[in-house]
């Protein structure tokens, strides 16, 4: 008897830095391995990032809802629940989604779900359903986080447009991109201090700053002629574009892990000011164990202050033996992740794998 066809439903935590590899992922079980795929996250995440998705055969859209459907506003909501209401609400929406696919003839046969999602294994547990956590932080993370919990603690857009525009007026690995992701927020005087580094580096830059990040009275805008300044600020890009794109030469980065698989598959360099939980270890693979990037020195407040910046970005994009090393160890990495998703590579032979494992 012929085997019916695996239909993975993929529960993503609503974050862009979280969205990105999972989507990833899916459409290479998609595409590469002929499974279908439902695919959802929170209704306000995927209001932002799949405003005009068409479904086909084997790829869908639901979206599940955790409560927040017009996003997260701390005048109204406390984030103190917000973890606890977004499970709540969503295992129950989610839960409806996996019973509505198995009454229209389409049941879920096996649930991937990615960080902070935990209780998307609960629902599977209910129903049969085998379960499996996408881990989007690095292997290295995952080791300290397991021995230091067995005991082991001592060894621990509207404006696409106009910046894709704009990149395309700029020399090619000029630019400077700054992102520090779609959770962390940083203090009023950290983007001062970003924005005077940037401006006294004299390079030109593409600057990310969320609307949720914006101060009040805090302009970070230049004046200048858009043909003549040397740089933008936007409140969200496609940041794969962004770096695939001929003109930028170095992210400054907050190092979540999706940023820093990104800036491997683009080989583009780095400079490292990690926030919090994995991000450190991140850094320290980027600087110490891939020679792609540099770490940002912090004030004993933690502020990277302009000088800082300039010092860095002149590091990794500047003349001489250390610049030059760093560049071309980028280059390196970038072809080694390119070997390692093309057929055959090893990327693509333990997804082939996993596929043979869950229809087994």
């Amino acid at each position: 008897m012929e085997k019916p066809q695996q239909h993975i439903l993929v529960a993503c935590y609503p974050a862009q830095g979280h969205i990105n590899p999972t989507l990833r992922l899916s459409k290479r079980l998609a595409h590469e391995a002929g499974v279908r795929i439902t695919f959802s996250t929170a209704v306000n995440a995927h209001r932002r990032m799949f405003p005009n998705v068409l479904h086909d055969d084997l790829f869908a859209y639901i979206p599940y809802s955790n409560g927040y459907d017009d996003g997260f506003d701390p005048k109204i909501h406390d984030i103190r629940t917000t973890m606890y209401d977004s499970k709540q609400n969503g295992s129950r929406s989610l839960a409806s989604i996996v019973d509505d696919q198995a009454a229209r003839g389409q049941p879920v046969t096996c649930i991937i779900y990615s960080f902070f999602m935990s209780w998307a294994a609960e629902i599977a547990r209910e129903r049969g359903i085998p379960s499996f956590l996408f881990w989007i932080q690095p292997a290295t993370a995952f080791a300290v986080y397991w021995h230091y919990f067995h005991d082991y603690k001592s060894i621990l857009s509207d404006d696409k447009k106009e910046y894709m525009d704009w990149l395309d007026r700029q020399e090619e690995k000029s630019v400077v991109y700054v992102s520090f992701g779609s959770i962390s927020v940083l203090q009023k005087d950290q983007l001062e201090e970003i924005w005077k580094g940037l401006r006294r580096s004299g390079r030109p830059y593409l600057w990310v700053v969320r609307k949720d990040n914006r101060w009040e009275g805090q302009e970070l805008e230049e004046d200048e002629d858009e043909e003549v300044k040397k740089g933008i600020v936007v409140e969200w890009c496609s940041q794969g574009r962004v770096l695939e794109h001929k003109a930028v030469g170095c992210f400054v980065t907050h190092c979540g892990w999706n940023s820093t698989v990104e800036s491997l598959l683009c080989g583009v360099p780095t400079v490292a000011v990690p926030q919090w939980t994995d991000q450190l270890t991140n850094a320290w693979l980027m600087e110490k164990a891939w020679g792609t990037g540099v770490r940002a020195e912090v004030s004993k407040d933690g502020l990277m202050e302009a000088d800082e910046l300039r010092r860095c970005l002149e590091i990794v994009m500047g003349e001489g033996e250390r610049p030059e090393e760093i560049r071309r160890k980028a280059d390196m990495w970038k072809e080694k992740t390119r070997q390692a998703t093309v057929a055959g590579g090893s990327s693509h032979r333990n997804l082939m794998r996993f596929v043979q494992e869950i229809a087994s």
